[in-house]
């Protein structure tokens, strides 16, 4: 249970493991409990600039995270669904279609991560030959589960007409759920102070996230400070009014998210399996592979558009992320062809790796993201070395600058722990791994990562020029 639950600062006190326990598994005490607040920051991005030029918009999503207390419960709940939900799937045939947030093995026993989920998709395209696959893109999924259908649903998977007195606690804290801005509360408590940068204004934290209490305030504060009480300061708590939309983030989200769409789910198998394809769904990502004509393709498409109209009345298919293609058989394995989208264009792209009919690739914005995170690395590195070494030239700078540690420390390393948990992983367990498991297949992700040593030297000598200037 308690690794379950990150150790991130929020309102309320550590709770020891006998007292966690005791909570979660009484009914009546989580009946009762009063759920905090969500907290909520905001994590942006430049995304990958393709070829065509233009910088593209930052992108951003919003993240939130549960007090401990409520997290705990929340994963306990989760636990409590899971049986009954793999039993209705597997019950549903649809055991090996729905992939994302379930404990899955290879067949030698191993976890399954998204490595192994793109890799069974290329499989299936490979054995058609003739294949036709359809991408499409479920828009805000979180933000758009409508409260009364994922309450029946829920039922359903307990096998109850009504939810339990604690279930229905849960419920109404996961659906009307309030939120308060991270840096807003560090801002009224004294952790955050914002200064003018131009014409904006940028967060100067007093206190640094390692050094930040566990619990940021007292019960007092909580309800004076955050929530308002007593008229001295204006609540920071926004309440969810609407009928629809979860937290993305906290440890029931993904669970509930899944049972939301079994039915969806188990139409979009029924449809696939009677045209002799396959169907994978990985949270709002959904790919269908049918051997078949371009009209079999479209006719997938259109039935899984109209098909989620039938499961909230806010869940629609991204229309900028619906793609059709069509693979067929040449010398040497596969081609392809764009048969609708805007997607595609150098063959299909699904969770993370590329297939153009002969081998896989990273995804570009995957290699964007490793750069970026190095860059910044860079950065930090090079204000350090030109500190240590005032009045040093660049070259002097440059010569002091320890690469192989560097990329000790960012690069390649001889070997993972098979057992170790995805979060753990560094990019280049990842990659090792993707290389391994898409053998043959995956040779060319070695070749898009073999000028890293050069680009991270190349790239440290801008940046100390840039700061020597």
């Amino acid at each position: 249970m308690g690794s379950q639950v990150k150790a991130l600062s929020h309102f309320d006190k550590s709770i020891r493991l006998v007292d966690i326990n005791k909570l979660v598994a009484d009914p009546i005490a989580v009946a009762r409990n009063s759920f905090y607040p969500f907290m909520r920051f905001e994590e942006r991005w430049q995304p990958f600039r393709g070829q065509e030029g233009g910088k593209p918009d930052k992108d951003k999503r919003q993240l939130r995270f549960a007090s401990r207390r409520d997290a705990y419960i929340y994963s306990y709940y989760r636990n409590i669904l899971r049986e009954p939900y793999e039993a209705a799937l597997a019950a549903r045939g649809l055991a090996e279609s729905v992939i994302a947030y379930r404990k899955l093995t290879t067949a030698g026993g191993k976890g399954k991560s998204n490595i192994d989920f793109a890799l069974d998709a290329f499989n299936v395209i490979r054995e058609f030959g003739n294949a036709a696959v359809v991408t499409l893109d479920i828009s805000k999924f979180f933000e758009s589960i409508d409260h009364a259908l994922l309450v029946q649903k829920w039922c359903g998977i307990l096998g109850v007409t009504k939810l339990p007195h604690d279930h229905l606690a849960v419920s109404k804290a996961i659906t009307r759920y309030s939120i308060v801005d991270r840096d807003a509360a560090y801002e009224r408590l004294g952790y955050l102070a914002w200064q003018a940068k131009g014409l904006s204004r940028i967060p100067i934290y007093t206190t640094g996230f390692k050094d930040m209490p566990r619990q940021l305030c007292t019960n007092k504060d909580f309800r004076e400070k955050i929530c308002g009480k007593n008229g001295k300061f204006n609540s920071l708590v926004e309440v969810n009014k609407n009928d629809f939309g979860i937290p993305q983030g906290s440890p029931i989200s993904d669970m509930l998210a899944n049972i939301y769409l079994i039915d969806f789910d188990s139409a979009i198998k029924e449809y696939v399996n009677n045209i002799g394809g396959v169907f994978f769904r990985y949270s709002d990502d959904i790919i269908i592979i049918i051997p078949g004509s371009e009209s079999a393709a479209l006719a997938a498409r259109d039935f899984a558009i109209s098909e989620i109209t039938k499961h909230g009345s806010r869940i629609v298919i991204k229309a900028s992320k619906t793609s059709v293609l069509k693979y067929f058989p040449v010398d040497g394995g596969q081609s392809f062809a764009k048969l609708h989208g805007d997607l595609g264009k150098n063959g299909l792209e699904y969770l993370g790796f590329r297939y153009d009919g002969k081998a896989a690739y990273l995804r570009d914005a995957t290699l964007s993201r490793l750069y970026r995170k190095v860059s910044r690395s860079l950065r930090a590195e090079a204000r350090a070395l030109v500190r240590r070494y005032p009045g040093k030239d660049k070259a002097y700078v440059e010569d002091r600058f320890d690469a192989p540690k560097f990329l000790q420390r960012y690069g390649r390393v001889s070997d993972f722990d098979p057992s170790a948990t995805y979060d753990s992983w560094t990019f280049w367990t990842y990659a090792k791994r993707a290389i391994d498991a898409f053998g043959p297949l995956g040779h060319t992700i070695g070749h898009q990562l073999a000028n890293y040593g050069l680009i991270v030297r190349t790239r440290m000598k801008t940046e100390i020029a840039n700061i020597l200037l």
